[in-house]
């Protein structure tokens, strides 16, 4: 690797690692949020209920998603 090519690689470093505190973010919140309503589903009427579990589905993909992410970025880093 000649010196043209290390501000590449240091500016694709810094990418990786501001995407993945990203994703580390979004997935504390969505996690958080899922546990939170899950805590308080109790004091929920029926339609808050149907509609509070739509949400769940949809974080839960997200935090999904999100690990699939860190997962592929690692593989990637390590190239």
């Amino acid at each position: 690797m000649d010196s043209s090519e290390r501000p590449v690689q240091e500016w694709r470093k810094q990418s990786f690692d501001f995407a993945s505190d990203s994703t580390k973010q979004l997935i504390t919140i969505a996690t958080g949020v899922v546990t939170a309503t899950v805590l308080f589903s109790k004091d929920l009427d029926s339609l808050s209920r149907w509609l509070a579990l739509a949400a769940w589905i949809v974080l839960t993909i997200s935090v999904m998603s999100g690990v699939a992410a860190l997962l592929i970025e690692h593989e990637w880093q390590s190239e």
